[in-house]
């Protein structure tokens, strides 16, 4: 039975639609941990 739900995860990572979606939220999640740095910088020279 696990193997099966093992089959089904590769070929869901195969679809190019999956490797589309990971490569999205990949860059929202860099673009995110950014945002978060800069503002952090800000704060600290505000202060």
């Amino acid at each position: 039975m696990g193997e099966s739900n093992y089959q089904q995860l590769a070929y869901r990572r195969s679809l190019p639609e999956f490797k589309e979606h990971s490569a999205k939220a990949k860059k929202s999640r860099a673009s995110i941990l950014s945002l978060v740095h800069l503002s952090t910088v800000e704060d600290l020279f505000q202060q």
